[in-house]
């Protein structure tokens, strides 16, 4: 996993607080994905592009 907060949307818990505006829209894609998932609308596989796709890498720094 990629964010430290990953595990959380994967689990479709709150967003944790102090998260950049960044963070938080990374959030949002995230737990979107994941019960997207979940549910059975998207497959692993297009799971997996779409998080490639709409998070390709951290920016510089490490924080997201």
């Amino acid at each position: 996993m990629k964010y430290p907060f990953e595990e959380q949307a994967m689990h479709n818990e709150p967003m944790p607080e102090g998260l950049t505006a960044l963070e938080q829209q990374i959030y949002i894609v995230l737990r979107n994905i994941y019960w997207s998932l979940h549910k059975g609308i998207i497959t692993k596989d297009q799971a997996q592009k779409e998080k490639n796709m709409t998070i390709k890498k951290k920016p510089p720094g490490g924080s997201a």
